[in-house]
């Protein structure tokens, strides 16, 4: 039951959302299907639970209203209604998903299950892409396209890597270079240049923690190299040379092929802040970018400029502002994993993915119980010290707090 329920975490992450009918594809009509189903067997139990309820009902109620607003300003209600699905409930349908695995089995337990299914969906998208086109990005990734799963199996890299620090041993070091391949396979440069930085923050807040740190600080700039030679030809003679991008960006020679990747991004980026510039205070309406812009593209592949442009600029900033607030209310562990996605957020992906980092932080909010103890442990335990405490205060000081 327990890796079931890890299944259905990360198949809420794919899905983004709880309505079905929101989706014409049909993999994604099953996916929000099967998300809403398994969502509606635990929330009655996590919102029984403090810890979830509060930030999760909280978020609801800035979430909602604000997409209620944009979303009736938008010319576009279909995307409108997508991008409301997965911000609102797909962050809290996977939050409430992982809270009740972690409630469970325990923190590390969960993310040892967590491992396991994101390991047997790499299996199956190897034979799938294998099948279809082992190197074309046109075709899926399996379950979703080059980004999410670049993003995907760069979180669980960062949580083979958490295990690897934590117990030491060696079956997380190699689960985490399967993960970190996985992550270049797409060869999206957002969720590598994440990835590597996540790494650095993980390992120096773990440096007094175990030398195993100190080895993953010291590995990032090795599988950087690593990257940038299996892109380049050198050791594979690969038709795509995409993270070729990283060398020619720092010596300054950009060329054709880059006109997509960056050239083109660069160039939303300037639509964008005309956007703003035009809407500052209101922003164009939620799903709006494509059509104030006139691009061709659905969105700028920048989360934040898109926030800023789709909400207005002083929300977007009050909306950063609160999720950097959240920060100091989460263990290590989810911050690295937050940063991850927050960091490929700048790159690609579009305001519905904001879900992932929020679905781990609204699962991990306020926690501060060990890692192997599950949250129904901690409270009993809790229980115990305080009525301890209570013994001893009448015990040895003679009396009540207030006698």
């Amino acid at each position: 039951m327990n890796l079931v329920l890890a299944a259905a975490f990360y198949f809420s992450l794919v899905a983004g959302g709880l309505l079905p009918f929101t989706e014409t594809e049909p993999i994604y009509v099953v996916a929000k299907s099967v998300s809403l189903i398994f969502f509606l067997c635990v929330v009655t139990s996590v919102l029984k639970r403090r810890s979830f309820a509060i930030p999760a009902l909280t978020f609801l109620g800035i979430a909602v209203p604000l997409l209620l607003w944009s979303a009736l300003r938008s010319s576009d209600y279909t995307y409108a209604l997508q991008k409301f699905d997965a911000i609102a409930f797909g962050t809290v349908g996977a939050a409430a998903l992982f809270y009740r695995l972690r409630e469970r089995v325990g923190v590390a337990s969960a993310f040892d299950k967590l491992l396991l299914v994101a390991l047997a969906v790499l299996l199956a998208t190897l034979g799938y892409k294998l099948a279809y086109g082992f190197w074309d990005r046109s075709i899926r990734f399996f379950l979703n396209g080059p980004i999410v799963f670049g993003w995907l199996m760069g979180s669980m890299c960062l949580i083979a890597l958490h295990r690897l620090i934590t117990t030491g041993a060696p079956r997380y070091f190699l689960a985490a270079m399967v993960f970190f391949a996985a992550t270049v396979w797409p060869m999206s440069k957002g969720a590598i240049v994440a990835l590597l930085a996540s790494m650095a923050m993980l390992a120096v807040l773990n440096l007094r923690r175990s030398a195993f740190s100190r080895i993953a600080l010291l590995m990032a700039p090795l599988l950087l190299l690593a990257a940038l030679l299996f892109s380049s030809g050198s050791v594979l003679p690969l038709n795509d040379t995409r993270l070729a991008a990283f060398s020619r960006i720092l010596t300054n020679e950009i060329d054709k092929s880059d006109e997509g990747s960056i050239v083109t991004r660069l160039d939303m980026l300037d639509q964008t802040a005309e956007l703003i510039r035009k809407n500052y205070a209101l922003g164009v309406g939620l799903a709006n970018w494509q059509t104030a812009s006139g691009s061709q593209f659905e969105y700028p592949h920048n989360v934040y400029a898109e926030l800023a442009a789709e909400f207005g600029l002083p929300i977007a900033v009050l909306l950063l502002l609160a999720l950097a607030t959240m920060f100091g209310r989460v263990p290590n562990q989810t911050r690295v994993l937050a940063l991850f996605f927050l960091i490929a957020s700048g790159f690609s992906g579009d305001a519905s993915y904001l879900r992932f980092p929020l679905a781990f932080i609204l699962a991990s909010w306020r926690l501060n119980w060990s890692a192997h103890e599950t949250p129904a442990a901690h409270h009993r335990a809790r229980h115990q010290r305080l009525r301890h405490f209570g013994q001893a205060g009448i015990s040895d000081f003679g009396g009540t707090r207030h006698g």
